[in-house]
């Protein structure tokens, strides 16, 4: 597919080769093989971003399409430290808070490997957004002084943004009861809207279980387990969501009260080359009936739909080198546990060499110190797909 995009005159068009020229007064002509699947998409400075499938060509071979672009003023402001002084060099973007994003905080940045756009304050600390601004997104600050997100519509009336200072957190987190050392733990930014720093905010805890977080961004963040699959990869596992207040260091503990699940995965094969185990239990919860794609949409962006997302809790498996796995701090309820084996290094369910699921109930008088076997979990290989 072709996308091309128009700025003020000047119409560029990204294709498999590259290539751009001016057209003068908006018009412009190009020449391309039509696909079926071909797009444009046109952003102009002031203007709302338009994006068209392009329509089959006439009997002359030929396309004519007349574009009509809404007016959307670009948003401009200043952006202030804490105690008020402009705040020069600050990374500024337009997110929405809860989905994706691919803004990701780095180094007191924000940056942008996709499609995000990224803007910087300047020395005197003003800033211009651009257009094609969504009314309901948030415009996300974030500088050596801190961070702050703001609503589009407040920004557009006060044309300010003021830096909240940065907060702690200090995490403790038990398993059966008992401080849990050597887990990691990863602190994410989704239901800001943006992405945080892997690395940096991968940390793991120490012989009392104990891990100091500095410097997080105020607001709803999520803490998460982070349980390895292989050398290089994760599965987040046991999310919480925490407030971080600027100025403060919040005190959590996480684990310590739910049960604790043990188990052994077996899987007959006559393989011998390296294999990665993983798995997950996921707590079900009932989901409403829709009669059609868009009532489903509409659900899961409605307030009901959003708070029906978070309760949605899911609980890797720490599998172990024997086979031998676990999962802790689990409520009551009635669990799906799936697990599967692949080959080192490769994920995906074409890759899988066997799976099980199995239904796994966790009552109410369970006992936090006393961990539930759960027995023998056998995988399976996947049914063969047959092919004509």
């Amino acid at each position: 597919a072709e996308m091309g995009w128009l700025s003020g005159s000047s119409f560029y068009s990204r294709t498999y080769e590259s290539k751009a020229a001016e057209y003068p007064g908006g018009q412009f002509t190009l020449t391309n093989e039509y696909s079926g699947n071909t797009h444009l998409q046109i952003t102009a400075k002031e203007y709302d971003t338009a994006a068209q499938k392009l329509p089959p060509p006439g009997p002359d071979g030929s396309i004519e399409l007349k574009i009509a672009l809404s007016n959307s003023p670009s948003l401009q402001g200043v952006v202030l430290t804490p105690d008020g002084q402009p705040a020069p060099g600050v990374s500024l973007a337009l997110v929405k808070p809860g989905g994706m994003s691919d803004i990701q905080v780095e180094n007191n940045r924000l940056n942008s490997y996709r499609s995000g756009k990224v803007t910087t304050s300047d020395a005197e600390g003003k800033f211009s957004v651009p257009s094609t601004l969504d009314p309901e997104g948030q415009i996300a600050a974030l500088g050596a002084a801190g961070f702050a997100e703001v609503p589009v519509t407040e920004v557009r009336d006060s044309q300010k943004i003021v830096l909240q200072p940065f907060g702690q957190l200090e995490v403790t987190l038990k398993v059966g009861g008992q401080p849990a050392a050597g887990k990691e733990l990863l602190v994410t930014y989704n239901n800001l809207g943006l992405q945080s720093d892997f690395n940096q905010n991968r940390q793991t805890t120490d012989e009392q279980g104990k891990i100091t977080y500095q410097r997080l961004l105020p607001g709803t963040v999520e803490v998460v387990r982070l349980i390895k699959t292989s050398p290089s990869s994760w599965m987040h596992s046991d999310a919480t969501e925490v407030t971080i207040t600027s100025r403060q260091t919040t005190q959590i503990t996480l684990g310590g009260n739910g049960a604790s699940v043990v188990g052994h995965l077996h899987f007959a094969s006559t393989n011998t080359e390296p294999v990665d185990y993983q798995g997950n239990m996921h707590l079900n919860q009932e989901l409403p009936q829709f009669n059609s794609a868009e009532e489903s949409q509409a659900f899961f962006q409605s307030p009901a739909g959003r708070a029906w997302q978070r309760q949605q809790k899911y609980y890797a498996l720490e599998v172990h080198p024997d086979r031998s796995f676990s999962a802790d701090n689990l409520a009551p309820g009635t669990y799906s546990l799936n697990a599967s084996v692949s080959p080192a290094g490769l994920n995906g369910w074409r890759s899988q060499l066997g799976t099980a699921n199995q239904q796994i109930t966790i009552p109410d008088n369970f006992d936090p110190a006393q961990p539930i076997d759960i027995g023998d979990i056998e995988l399976q290989p996947p049914p063969a797909i047959m092919s004509h």
